[in-house]
């Protein structure tokens, strides 16, 4: 789930020129991403690719906004929520005060201020978060390593993540 600045914070932080401005006040159990670039996709020269499904490393520029820390219930330890539909999702997330991140959102999150190519770095780890294995899924926390520069954590917890459709 993810909650987005205020105009005010958003505002500043595209117009101005010099130092970054502060992030908003925190929020309990979010991690704030400021605003920056993007690069989406992976490039047509890197490998694994899907080239039906994703964007060929293009620059996008996005605010800043907030995101869970762990996957939905957003608690340590528990198991991530699966099984529902998108719209039972974005609910879920409405009745918190938030809304689901979109694709660009999840993607920033993941790769970080650098733009790595996974969230632990540039070369594919599978024990990092568990990817490439036998889907299952894990108590939220449990592999440490599966964290982005951000803080965000197990952006890859082994079952399907819902976007905004925007």
């Amino acid at each position: 789930a993810v909650a987005s600045a205020s105009a005010t914070a958003r505002a500043a932080a595209s117009s101005s020129i010099g130092p970054p401005a502060p992030a908003p006040a925190p929020r309990q159990g979010m991690v704030w991403v400021p605003p920056g670039a993007l690069v989406a996709g992976t490039p047509p020269t890197v490998l694994p690719r899907k080239p039906d499904e994703e964007m060929p490393g293009e620059q996008v520029i996005l605010g800043g906004y907030y995101v869970d820390l762990f996957p939905y219930p957003n608690e340590e330890g528990a198991i991530p929520l699966t099984n529902v539909t998108q719209p039972d999702a974005a609910a879920l997330c409405a009745e918190r005060g938030k809304r689901l991140c979109t694709e660009l959102e999840w993607e920033r999150a993941c790769k970080g201020p650098e733009n790595r190519l996974f969230e632990y770095g540039d070369r594919h780890r599978p024990d990092r978060c568990g990817t490439g294995v036998m889907p299952s899924l894990r108590p939220s926390g449990l592999r440490v390593g599966c964290r982005s520069v951000f803080g965000v954590r197990d952006l890859h917890v082994g079952g399907f993540v819902w976007t905004a459709c925007r």
